[in-house]
């Protein structure tokens, strides 16, 4: 098994945060939990983040379960395909930010590698089906890192409208809040060529599809810019988007994500996250922030701890990882196995056609903001 990972940041290695990231512990969790070694390929192009993910490594003791490579790469297409074309990679886990997310993961699927990209999908409609398209075309694996699907409390909204406990849907609300650090520091370099709404509102926008299987078909939002640009950085504050769902049953309700990227550094998480269903039969109220856990430490002052999102657990000189975001990573690795070994595929995970419904939101969310939060309709053509 040969994974190689584009983009060697927080989510790769937890690399100015002070956590371990996602994708390294993942992997080094699968390995070491199914027994299977894997050759893994990081790349990178500064020096901070090839001695952050060899810290980790490191640290882990993960070359005990696989072979470690780290791999210095300018990212130029011609690099990449130099790389591909050297080394028979099974599957790429693309994390890089958002506006490269089509150029990557057209040039691995040309080069025929399965692809695992983090949300969002793309920013343009037109991208996201050329991506399908191909994919599909190449018979490989289009997998989108939307890891909420995999989080118990979600998994329990979806249950309770798929057994008719929820009743008919009438309203979804979301609030949703990020550090100002990530945009001031850790994403300054490429924050102004994404919005807030494409990096996190996203991931409901995904899973109100996932959970209740509607289609969003009009958009309204309306963004505020103030302390980021004066900051220097051109990007919105906040978004809040309003979204019409609609089924086959001519049933619809209505969405508002609200997102910002604005949020107190000293707030008690990096992520503050609010959900609220409202159906006939029964209101859902989860919050994403406050799972129980919560600590006051010398160093960081008062935190809610979400063990779901990813745990570390320490005992007798092991760790192992576990949480709703590790589910995500593997999955991808178990359909690389599935496929190489000829076996069908019979469970569900966000894929690049799913994500074409995502990043059509994302495209009329740019439009409407770009015409005075002019309301714009949606419609699924793959063609």
């Amino acid at each position: 098994m040969k994974i190689a990972v584009l983009g060697s940041g927080m989510f790769v290695n937890g690399r100015g945060s002070n956590f371990k990231g996602v994708v390294i512990p993942s992997l080094y969790q699968y390995s070491k939990s199914k027994d299977i070694r894997i050759d893994l390929y990081l790349l990178y192009r500064n020096s901070s983040g090839l001695k952050t993910s060899k810290d980790l490594c490191k640290f882990l003791d993960f070359e005990k379960y696989s072979n470690v490579n780290y791999i210095q790469s300018d990212y130029t297409e011609d690099n990449i395909t130099s790389f591909f074309k050297k080394n028979i990679i099974d599957g790429c886990i693309v994390v890089l930010p958002d506006h490269l997310h089509f150029k990557f993961c057209n040039l691995l699927l040309k080069l025929n590698v399965n692809v695992m990209v983090v949300k969002p999908f793309v920013l343009s409609l037109s991208d996201a089906l050329s991506l399908y398209k191909l994919q599909k075309k190449k018979n490989l694996i289009g997998q989108i890192e939307f890891h909420k699907r995999w989080d118990v409390s979600n998994r329990y909204a979806k249950s309770e409208f798929q057994n008719g406990d929820l009743g008919d849907v009438l309203r979804v609300d979301v609030q949703y809040s990020q550090n100002r650090d990530l945009p001031l520091n850790l994403f300054k370099n490429w924050c102004e060529k994404s919005n807030i709404f494409s990096y996190l509102g996203v991931h409901y926008v995904d899973l109100i599809y996932w959970m209740f299987g509607y289609l969003p078909i009009e958009v309204i939002a309306v963004g505020s810019k103030g302390f980021l640009h004066s900051k220097g950085i051109d990007t919105y504050d906040s978004i809040d988007v309003l979204i019409k769902w609609s089924n086959n049953k001519n049933k619809s309700f209505i969405s508002n994500i609200s997102s910002n990227w604005v949020e107190l550094d000293n707030s008690n998480a990096q992520s503050l996250q609010f959900l609220k269903i409202l159906g006939t039969k029964k209101r859902i109220d989860l919050n994403q922030t406050d799972r129980g856990i919560s600590v006051i430490s010398k160093e960081n002052g008062f935190k809610s701890i979400n063990p779901y999102y990813i745990f570390e657990e320490c005992s007798e000189n092991k760790i192992n990882f576990s949480g709703y975001s590790v589910d995500s990573i593997s999955t991808f690795i178990d359909n690389i196995l599935l496929k190489s070994n000829n076996i069908k595929n019979t469970s569900s995970f966000p894929n690049f056609e799913e994500g074409i419904i995502s990043t059509s939101v994302i495209e009329a969310v740019v439009e409407s903001l770009e015409n005075g939060s002019k309301k714009i309709n949606i419609n699924y053509d793959r063609n």
